[in-house]
């Protein structure tokens, strides 16, 4: 055993005085160098993309709550908030109402075509009504608006966080988050926005139905649905 050790401390110190003498090469000595080419090329994205938890955005694990949507392509709507409710219990009154929302938004949207050539999600709903095929009860002059959201990027941070707009009455459409492909100036000038995975969500607070005075009934089960829509160039 004594002499193994004594073997392996000699090796080491002769490999460290390698080491020592490696260091101390001037650059003068070196007659020759080489190099060494490097590449790598993509294509774009063909894979459904998955939803992430909105609430969690670096968890990629679909929430299971019914907002995925299943829809395929490189580009794509891949998760919305199923349904929110404006409440059950609000008075009639002889004034009008601004109702804010029991329920945040959160729709995510995937681009892995490697174009950078951005994208618009539109936002369009329809008038509430108590669904009746013959005849039904229309909620007359009743909007949802929308106060800009936060948008943040599920795969790392690799793409700028696209941007938010305000929408003031969704019946009429518009544009609540839009990525402008690659950053023409300022300080972000060349980065990609809108590439991976964007999740944006709308708070509750910020989502407002409001609605004229005596137009509301009571009893009266009112519904209408927000109509998502994904365009391949960016609205500016």
């Amino acid at each position: 055993m004594k002499k193994l050790l004594t073997s392996t401390l000699l090796s080491a110190t002769v490999l460290g005085a390698g080491l020592v003498a490696s260091s101390n090469v001037n650059a003068d000595d070196v007659k020759e160098g080489a190099s060494t080419a490097t590449a790598v090329q993509f294509v774009g994205g063909t894979d459904p993309i998955k939803p992430v938890d909105p609430t969690n955005p670096t968890n990629p694990t679909d929430p299971g709550d019914g907002g995925g949507t299943g829809n395929p392509g490189p580009l794509s709507i891949v998760y919305a908030t199923k349904d929110i409710s404006f409440g059950a219990d609000n008075k009639i009154t002889a004034a009008g109402y601004s109702i804010k929302a029991h329920d945040d938004i959160a729709v995510e949207v995937g681009d892995i075509r490697g174009n950078n050539k951005g994208w618009a999600l539109s936002v369009k709903s329809d008038q509430f009504s108590d669904g009746a095929t013959t005849n039904p009860q229309i909620l007359e002059g009743a909007v949802i608006s929308f106060e800009p959201g936060s948008s943040v990027v599920a795969n790392g941070g690799t793409s700028l966080a696209a941007t938010t707009d305000i929408v003031k009455d969704t019946t009429v459409g518009g544009v609540p988050l839009k990525a402008d492909g690659v950053v023409k100036d300022g300080a972000n000038k060349g980065k990609t926005q809108g590439a991976g995975l964007n999740v944006d969500t709308i708070a509750k607070d910020k989502i407002t139905l409001t609605i004229p005075a005596n137009s509301a009934a009571a009893d009266v089960a009112y519904k209408s649905t927000l109509n998502w829509t994904l365009s391949d160039v960016a609205v500016s």
